[in-house]
């Protein structure tokens, strides 16, 4: 064999071992590639989806679309927040690959994408799915898709994620605002009731406390200039106006998280009436329990199928108690000695008479 044929068969032979090497070896492109969406037929099936699966390394949130309404499971069915959950669909339909990252487990857990079974681990598994029934039976347009989300880069837009069981990372282009904490799903007005609707506020209930609002100017009209009804003799308030703020404690009124209404105790609890005009009553109910805030509504009167609408009353709004921020459960638990001015003690005057004498 001359130099040249023994070279030609070393080139071959080098050659082959490469593309050996190149099969064997696992590539960015079996995942995808830049600029490649990840999921790419999930834009096309948006209206399809019926299911999304949010799974941290402590809780689990299951969104469930019934009758063509969004519900958070773990909160007995309670409505979901469209605000967020729209977007983020969304964005997990049109995010796109930007650049892969590493495959090495070892290094997974610098992007946040650990397992999720790995202790500390920071990532979130997300799974959307098309045609599961709400028994979990899988239907013929059964699809899924999953993804296990990271860490957001410091210094640019985009999210680290990877598809499930797949170890290759990606910089993806959309950032996804994820939680599995069934409290963050949830549709967070309660009541969003306009000051200008308000005719009339009593806080507490018979006693020396209690609280009676009404409007200066005419009190059978919303409120307008509101004033304190049984204001003590020969008392003044704090501010002019003082009583204003409790006129505006129902608008965009927002929830915490939420738990059954027979699950607490009201016994102790501080009450606020409001009257809406044409007969409508609200009653809310309010409690203090282990440093959380927590509140009921009642209906005192029949609300119109508009009413409700307008004023943001859910069907269901007295099967529930309200976790709420603390401003707002203290701005209802107010009484009378909240509104009123502290009397001045004048200073007593230092006798005299040691110096006289």
């Amino acid at each position: 064999m001359n130099k040249r044929a023994l070279g030609m068969l070393s080139l071959a032979i080098v050659v082959m071992a490469m593309l050996a090497y190149l099969g064997a070896r696992p590539t960015v492109h079996e995942t995808g590639a830049a600029g490649q969406r990840v999921l790419p037929d999930l834009k096309v099936r948006l209206d399809e989806v019926t299911a999304v699966h949010l799974q941290g390394p402590q809780m689990d949130t299951h969104l469930l679309r019934l009758d063509g309404a969004w519900q958070v499971q773990e909160r007995g069915g309670y409505s979901a927040d469209m605000a967020k959950l729209m977007p983020l669909l969304r964005a997990s339909a049109e995010m796109v690959f930007l650049e892969p990252k590493t495959a090495n487990p070892e290094r997974l857990s610098q992007l946040g994408l650990a397992a999720i079974t790995v202790p500390d681990s920071q990532a979130l598994g997300m799974s959307i799915s098309t045609g599961e029934a709400p028994a979990g039976n899988k239907t013929a347009d059964y699809k899924i898709w999953s993804v296990l989300v990271g860490k957001q880069p410091a210094e640019r837009d985009g999210q680290y994620l990877r598809l499930a069981d797949d170890a290759q990372a990606w910089l993806v282009d959309k950032p996804l605002a994820l939680s599995a904490d069934p409290g963050s799903w949830l549709a967070p007005v309660i009541l969003n009731i306009d000051a200008a609707l308000v005719t009339g506020i009593v806080l507490g209930g018979e006693g020396p406390g209690r609280v009676e609002i009404d409007s200066a100017a005419d009190p059978a009209q919303p409120i307008d200039n509101a004033r304190i009804v049984n204001l003590p003799q020969g008392k003044a308030l704090t501010y002019p106006g003082v009583a204003d703020e409790v006129t505006r404690a129902l608008v965009n009124l927002r929830l915490q998280d939420i738990q059954p209404f027979a699950a607490v105790d009201w016994e102790d609890a501080i009450t606020a009436q409001f009257e809406l005009g044409e007969d409508r009553t609200l009653l809310l109910r309010g409690i203090e329990k282990d440093g959380e805030y927590w509140l009921a509504v009642t209906t005192g009167s029949e609300f119109s199928d508009a009413d409700r609408l307008a004023f943001g009353l859910g069907d269901d709004v007295e099967r529930w108690a309200y976790k709420v921020g603390r401003y707002h459960y203290e701005l209802l638990a107010r009484t009378m000695i909240d509104f009123l001015d502290e009397p001045v003690e004048e200073p007593v005057a230092e006798s005299n008479s040691s110096n006289e004498s």
